[in-house]
């Protein structure tokens, strides 16, 4: 029978990294070591699990180490780690033969976005597991089963493209809604009045989908409404609704 993970330490202690240490934690799995440049809140976090800080990633001893820090991290941080330690990073972005490591690595990828002072429920998160050794990729995928009920086994390739799709979900959806809060500030109205429509956009794209769900002046091709709302904007925003009114009616242009 495969051995279990039975002691995790966690390098980088930033919105990841953190919550990893908490789940796990809560999860009753041994937070062994931490590590992060930041050496307060490494001790902070240390003092809160009642465990380790380590002062240096040479030094550590767990059955594994999960390495969550910035994609332009991720080798540096691996390359000091002893080469007997199993390793996983967190990146989604990173395929695993780009890495040099002559030891176990592994993906040990959390598909949500994460914000410092604000927990996840991670038993909703899919992970993604990969790596090149079946055996460890046995231990990667129990060890994520313990925290989430999403877990899947997925290569490089396939994970550059759900992060990719991940992107436009997340990202470029969040900075749509940062311009609309400036709309309402700039036109002195309360933002919650488009938390509703909000709600229900995602709702009616995540239970119908989102090509049968758009709706709008681009998706009627109303010239009018869309020539008089370029007029109210400017800069960045203004090229950002002239992009997505183009692939709108371009999307829909024989259903018009």
């Amino acid at each position: 029978m495969l051995p279990s993970i039975q002691s995790i330490a966690i390098a980088g202690l930033g919105n990841v990294g953190s919550q990893l240490a908490q789940a796990f934690s809560d999860a009753g799995i041994p937070v062994k070591e931490l590590y992060s440049r930041n050496k307060e809140l490494t001790r902070s976090w240390a003092d809160k699990l009642h465990t380790k800080a380590v002062d240096s990633l040479s030094n550590i001893s767990s059955d594994i180490c999960i390495v969550c820090v910035s994609d332009s991290a991720v080798e540096e941080v691996i390359s000091q780690l002893p080469v007997t330690i199993k390793t996983a990073y967190t990146s989604g972005s990173i395929q695993l033969q780009d890495l040099s490591r002559s030891g176990q690595i592994g993906v040990f990828y959390p598909l949500q976005t994460f914000t410092k002072g604000r927990k996840v429920n991670l038993f909703e998160v899919p992970f993604l597991i990969e790596a090149e050794n079946p055996d460890f990729a046995k231990q990667l995928f129990d060890l994520a089963w313990k925290i989430s009920r999403k877990v899947m086994y997925m290569d490089s390739e396939e994970r550059r493209k759900v992060h990719l799709a991940a992107v436009f979900v997340n990202n470029f959806v969040n900075h749509q809604l940062y311009i609309a809060e400036q709309l309402a500030s700039q036109y002195d109205f309360d933002k919650s009045l488009l938390y509703p429509l909000l709600e229900e956009t995602v709702r009616k794209a995540m239970e119908q989908g989102a090509f049968s769900s758009q709706t709008g002046p681009a998706r009627r091709n109303d010239l009018n409404v869309i020539q008089a709302q370029e007029a109210m904007l400017s800069g960045a925003a203004k090229e950002i609704y002239q992009v997505l009114t183009k692939s709108i009616i371009s999307t829909y242009n024989d259903q018009l």
